[in-house]
């Protein structure tokens, strides 16, 4: 028994060849897509980063107005005003994101 390796039997390597061949030529075992799926699934995927990006844009605006109308000084209202210009550059990238969607749907 020390001395023994184990080994694949035969069968069960040339099984899963034939299963992976079979993935790949039926599209039934692969899930193929047609291209209208295929359309469909990259719009829903879309909806959600617009979704992500839009609410975390939103959100950071409002985080960085605070910042800027609470905090006292210079120094710390740049804080407020950085974190707004970045969530202006994400409301942007929405934007874009949503020509794009618009472009595919």
């Amino acid at each position: 028994m020390r001395g023994m390796k184990f080994r694949f039997p035969k069968l069960v390597h040339q099984g899963a060849g034939m299963l992976t061949l079979a993935a790949v030529a039926i599209p039934v075992y692969a899930h193929a897509l047609t291209f209208e799926g295929i359309r469909a699934t990259i719009a829903l995927l879309l909806y959600g980063v617009i979704g992500f990006f839009g609410t975390l844009g939103v959100g950071l605006f409002m985080a960085g107005l605070f910042v800027y109308v609470v905090r006292l000084g210079v120094e710390r209202r740049a804080e407020g005003i950085t974190l707004m210009v970045w969530s202006v550059t994400i409301m942007f990238v929405v934007a874009i994101l949503a020509i794009l969607l618009g472009l595919i749907e």
